[in-house]
């Protein structure tokens, strides 16, 4: 009778054996489990973290976006920004590159259309145009016009049609960043400035 009773016994500790490691192996699937979600999850968000970061530094946050303005080639030459970045102007568009002289909004807001990045800076400041010169030659004059103009909001700005960007001093990296955002990329008839003089005369 005691060796039935031990038998039991001995049979019930293997069952509860059994059934604790049943439980423990159950809890290592699910935190497995669980640990795999999380790791995708964090993949997904790592991931979602890089397109912004691409997308950003293709420039998509590079600059102001601003409301863009009907542009046909007649007055009035009204304008949203100072300086302008879209709106009506003449029929021409201005040369290319660095002007060294104030620009004519109404000309250039002609060459934004077509895709150019216009760099305005202060007038009266030979040491600014010169910083403005130097980079416009390191970048290379297609599609960017740079020049003076009076009234400006701030020291240095660059446009394309629909964007500003305003820095309180010159700033090179920022003005390369904008530049090679959307060179040749903003506008109606974006693209076309690749194909026109990059100096000389004033063109159609």
């Amino acid at each position: 009778m005691a060796e039935e009773q031990e038998r039991r016994r001995q049979g019930s500790r293997r069952a509860q054996a059994a059934r604790q490691k049943r439980r423990q192996s159950g809890e290592r699937r699910r935190n497995r489990t669980a640990f795999t979600i999380a790791a995708a999850l964090l993949g997904i968000v790592a991931l979602a973290a890089v397109v912004v970061f691409v997308a950003g530094g293709s420039g998509g946050g590079v600059g102001r976006e601003v409301e863009q303005l009907v542009g046909v080639h007649s007055p009035p030459y009204v304008y949203n920004t100072n300086p302008p970045t879209s709106g009506n102007h003449l029929p021409s568009v201005g040369p290319y590159g660095h002007w060294g002289e104030d620009l004519v909004p109404e000309l250039v807001v002609h060459n934004l259309e077509h895709g150019a990045v216009v760099i305005w800076y202060a007038p009266d400041d030979p040491e600014l145009a010169g910083s403005v010169n130097r980079l416009v030659r390191s970048l290379g004059p297609t599609c960017i016009v740079a020049g003076s103009y009076p009234g400006m909001d701030y020291p240095v700005a660059a446009t394309v049609w629909g964007r500003i960007l305003e820095l309180e001093q010159f700033d090179e990296a920022a003005l390369r960043n904008f530049v090679e955002a959307y060179r040749g990329q903003q506008g109606p008839e974006a693209g076309v400035c690749f194909s026109e003089p990059v100096e000389g005369q004033f063109m159609s």
